[in-house]
């Protein structure tokens, strides 16, 4: 007779964890694989940056175009990445958006901050360029 009954209550709860309208829906992985991947492409821009600056003013005589080749070619791969997974998590169904929403806005400002300074840094070098030196 006890066994009957567990028997009973345990059918319940697995019906009721198997109905989607019970269970709350789970944060999308892909969301947060989006927003990991546009924090360590921030940090991956800014403290290369920082070393560069700190050698560069102890006239450290050491290899800066490959490490600013290796920022420059390696950051807006992972945020367009980022950007990609994100915007595949915001359209999964049945799971939650937050993280899916926070990767697409932060991947995408940091691309257009990036594709606006690579611009201007363009446009001061052209100007250099037309300038005659004396």
């Amino acid at each position: 007779m006890i066994f009957g009954k567990r028997r009973v209550i345990s059918q319940i709860t697995m019906n009721i964890r198997l109905d989607d309208s019970v269970m709350p829906p789970a944060n999308s992985k892909l969301g947060l694989i989006s927003t990991v991947l546009a924090v360590t492409a921030t940090v991956f821009w800014i403290l290369p940056s920082i070393i560069l600056l700190i050698s560069a003013k102890a006239d450290y005589q050491g290899n800066h175009e490959i490490l600013g080749l290796v920022i420059v070619i390696s950051v807006p791969i992972l945020h367009l990445t980022g950007l990609i997974f994100g915007i595949a998590g915001a359209f999964k169904k049945n799971s939650k958006k937050l993280f899916s929403i926070i990767g697409i806005v932060y991947n995408a400002v940091c691309l257009i901050i990036m594709v606006v300074s690579t611009l201007f840094i363009l446009l001061i070098a052209y100007a250099a360029a037309q300038v005659p030196w004396r």
